[in-house]
């Protein structure tokens, strides 16, 4: 399951994310960052409870979360109450 969070530029979505991850006690990989042509893409792999999801912010795309659709859903309806807060 894919769900796109928002713009990969809004720091309150950013901010929120990593807030969330944190409740959720996942373990957070190294960014891996690349360039091509006008795109910009960081993704990295995080890992719930022995499952990984994957988070990319891409140009032209936004902020993606990638994986089992429990956590996914999870994490996006717990990334947007925390965001709303901010």
């Amino acid at each position: 399951m894919t769900i796109t969070l928002g713009s990969e530029h809004d720091a309150k979505l950013q901010d929120a994310l990593m807030n969330a991850l944190r409740e959720i006690g996942a373990s957070v990989g190294a960014p891996d960052w690349a360039v091509g042509g006008s795109q910009e893409i960081m993704s990295i792999i995080v890992e719930v409870d022995g499952i990984q999801i994957q988070i990319e912010s891409e140009t032209y795309v936004g902020l993606t979360l990638k994986g089992d659709p429990k956590i996914i859903e999870l994490l996006a309806d717990r990334t947007r109450e925390i965001r709303d807060k901010l």
